[in-house]
């Protein structure tokens, strides 16, 4: 068996990789023929990893709940498996090339900067979905979960859950090294927050880069958290120039998919994190209802709606990629199709773009990114996943009460003002130019 990358037991947090390694080698040892043990010691990890495993009947590769450790592959004529972080590397090693039409065809039409479900514009490539392992011996894909239906929860089992694995995840993170909580105006890295012990919040570097197109509440909001906790904040400018060829090198590796538009941007995270692991909040908005499901009809969920909800609206070449994920679905997951979307498309193909482009420079390792966590989020009623989110409220008050006191992702009065009256005056303007 071979771990790559770094992978946090959330029940024993002071494992290092190597003692993690050999946890999964026993699971492995322990039913040989399944490896259902050892698919279960996974859904106890945190981290970005990739984890080829050796079995009785099949050598499979996993990767994180997430998918955030991209895995690519390519299958040749002869039934040969080449096996890559990047489809780059795969190109780079003759085992594929990009399709420029069908890239440009694809970027031509909204995609939201990232390649659809099942959709990679490079011959014979397939991308690695989460909650799926690749068969080294046949080169097909499986599903190992969900397979039964959802069990529905409270919202309170669900909450403590969150609470006590994501509190163990980011000490284990620490024990393991040094971890920088980028901390936003929003819920999910308030969420990461509020769960840590006082003392474990005092060894995280709490840091934030501002740039031109940083929003109001993205600058205040940090700052407010850290005051009223105590805590110090890192505060990096950074100035937005064109692209430079290293920037373009590192968007080629990823197939042209990452949302950073400059060099100094990325160079100015790094700086800002030094020697830190960059823990981003990310995954919990699996259970945020980030593709709203009152904005369509779940029972009648077509493949054209996903990809119309989820940024792909008009790309038909999204839209075949769909259908197969679709086809893939468990029973009794229709009311979740949407978060289970978001879970594998989201975070397990744009989002995994996202770091594989940062990986030169710094590692991330988003704290929740644990599918025991994301799937106690799931399990919670709806009602509570949909805004105001009193699931992910239910979680920072357990932790802090104080932090629910600070309003989430909202501009100060007079950036509000500010914004009203340029809405105002540009009507105006539009009204005096009809004339």
């Amino acid at each position: 068996m071979a771990l790559l990358g770094n992978a946090y037991d959330l029940d024993f947090i002071s494992r290092t990789n190597s003692d993690v390694a050999a946890s999964l080698v026993d699971a492995v040892d322990a039913e040989p023929a399944s490896l259902s043990g050892f698919e279960t010691r996974l859904s106890r990890l945190s981290g970005r990893h990739a984890v080829l495993v050796f079995g009785q009947d099949d050598d499979r590769i996993y990767h994180d709940a997430g998918g955030l450790k991209s895995v690519f592959f390519a299958k040749g004529a002869d039934d040969d498996l080449c096996v890559g972080s990047q489809p780059a590397l795969l190109e780079h090693f003759g085992k594929t090339r990009r399709d420029d039409s069908a890239y440009d065809a694809f970027v031509e039409n909204p995609h939201s900067a990232s390649f659809s479900a099942y959709y990679v514009p490079y011959e014979n490539v397939t991308q690695l979905l989460p909650n799926r392992f690749l068969s080294l011996r046949t080169g097909w894909v499986h599903r190992f979960w969900p397979v039964d239906e959802c069990q529905e929860i409270s919202m309170q089992e669900s909450a403590d859950t969150i609470s006590q694995l994501t509190k163990a995840s980011v000490e284990a993170h620490c024990l393991r090294g040094k971890l920088a909580l980028t901390l936003t105006g929003g819920f999910d890295s308030r969420m990461i927050l509020a769960t840590a012990d006082p003392e474990i919040r005092e060894q995280l570097k709490i840091a934030t880069s501002i740039s031109k197109g940083t929003p109001d509440h993205d600058r205040w909001i940090p700052r407010r958290i850290c005051k009223v906790l105590g805590l110090d904040i890192h505060q990096t400018r950074i100035d937005e120039v064109k692209e430079s060829d290293l920037i373009q090198q590192l968007h080629r590796n990823v197939g042209g998919m990452s949302s950073d538009a400059s060099l100094p941007r990325v160079l100015g995270v790094s700086d800002t994190l030094g020697d830190h692991v960059q823990g981003a909040g990310l995954c919990a908005e699996v259970f945020r209802d980030f593709y709203p499901s009152t904005s369509v009809d779940t029972e009648g969920l077509t493949p054209q709606m996903l990809a119309d909800v989820s940024g792909f609206r008009r790309n038909n070449l999204a839209v075949p990629g769909l259908e197969r994920w679709m086809s893939e679905l468990p029973d009794g997951w229709t009311s979740r199709r949407l978060d289970l979307l978001y879970w594998e498309q989201r975070l397990g193909v744009w989002a995994s773009a996202h770091l594989a482009f940062k990986e030169a420079l710094f590692d991330v390792s988003p704290p929740m990114n644990n599918r025991s966590i994301l799937s106690a989020g799931l399990s919670a009623p709806g009602d509570t996943r949909c805004k105001p989110y009193h699931l992910a409220r239910e979680v920072i008050r357990r932790g802090d009460p104080r932090l629910l006191d600070i309003p989430f992702n909202q501009d100060r009065v007079h950036i509000r003002l500010r914004r009203k009256l340029r809405y105002r005056i540009n009507r105006l303007k539009s009204a005096i130019k009809a004339a």
